[in-house]
Order: C-alpha cells, then structure tokens, then sequence
C-alpha cells in the first residue's frame, strides 16, 4: 500500500506501529539494498520480531533472512545480519559469516597482539579448541572492547587537560588505549572475511 514513494525507514516504522510485518517486509522488499535507510528499516524489523513468538517470529524472519541471503553486496549482508544478532535474531546459519572455531579465533587474535580473555564480560567462548563458535556475538565483542578502551582514552585525555603533573605517563596510556581500540576494530573485520 506504502511501499511507492517515501522513505523506506517511514514506511516500515509505519507498519511496525500497526504491527504489520508482512507488509514492512514487503516494503523493504521492493527497495534495492543500500547502507543507509534500508539498512536501518530491515534492523527495525528484526527488532520487531525479536519480540514474537513462534508462527509469528517464523513468518517475519524467514522471509528477511531470505532477502538478505540474496543480497549480492557481502559487506551490507554481513552488517545487516550484525545488526540483527544485536537485536535478538539470527539470521545467519552459517551462510553469511565464516565458520571459525576458537583455535582460528585464538590465532587471528594472537596475531593481532589481543588477548581474547579480554572479551569474557561480553561472550563465552567453549574452552574446546576445534568447537565451532558463532562470529556475530564474538564480532560484536570486539566492537564493543574498541569503543570502551577509545571512551577510556577519552576520559584520560580530559584529565590530561585538567591535571599537569604526570602528562608523559597518561599521554601514553591514552596512545595505548586508543592503538588496543583499533587493533580490536582490525580483528573485527578480520572475522568478517
């Protein structure tokens, strides 16, 4: 009914208030995938059915999940599935994100000079080496490790404008800091390919 004309976000916040999926679905459906907009309808519609149940959950996501395994743009595929695991939905069954296991894990970290212990508050990985894990939550763990050591950095940075006593020690824990932030962004792309 809405899917000519407007904004793909508008239309899809639309039928989500009336709490009709199918017809958000079909919205984004008739729009060609793109980073911005249809990217952030699709994630309101994974969010939706995050909250469903059953039949209902199945007849929302599967039809999404669809949509995305056809996408032929890799990169949108992955963060589209990304942005779904953050809002509860696993889109992704081994199709989207390769398969690693923690000893993969282990090495592309060690070669990033990380730790992946560093990531327990987020995830847990199985303590089997050759046990499959799941990418997206350890992905999104990275993600999450990056932004809290740049907030640090940006907490010691303002204390290094208010306090003149010991600048040289704190300007290079904010240098430590911010290089572990993007040696933890790195290492999530790196999973990505």
């Amino acid at each position: 009914m809405f899917t000519t004309g407007g904004r793909v976000t508008d239309i899809v916040g639309l039928y989500r208030y009336r709490g009709q999926y199918p017809a958000a679905v079909r919205a984004v459906r008739s729009r060609a995938p793109e980073q911005r907009r249809w990217r952030w309808a699709v994630a309101g519609i994974t969010e939706s059915a995050g909250a469903l149940l059953g039949k209902q959950r199945r007849f929302v996501v599967e039809p999404v999940r669809e949509m995305v395994l056809d996408m032929q743009d890799d990169s949108l595929r992955s963060q589209v599935v990304l942005d779904a695991w953050q809002r509860g939905v696993d889109l992704d069954r081994g199709e989207v994100l390769p398969e690693h296991n923690t000893w993969d894990l282990r090495r592309k970290a060690f070669l990033k000079n990380l730790y992946l212990e560093s990531l327990e508050p987020w995830i847990h990985l199985p303590k089997d080496g050759f046990a499959p894990v799941t990418l997206a939550p350890v992905i999104l763990a990275a993600k999450d490790r990056a932004q809290l050591d740049r907030s640090h950095a940006a907490r010691l940075t303002a204390f290094l404008d208010d306090e003149e006593s010991g600048r040289g020690e704190v300007r290079s824990r904010v240098a430590n800091y911010l290089e572990n932030a993007r040696r933890w962004d790195e290492f999530s792309v790196s999973l990505c390919n």
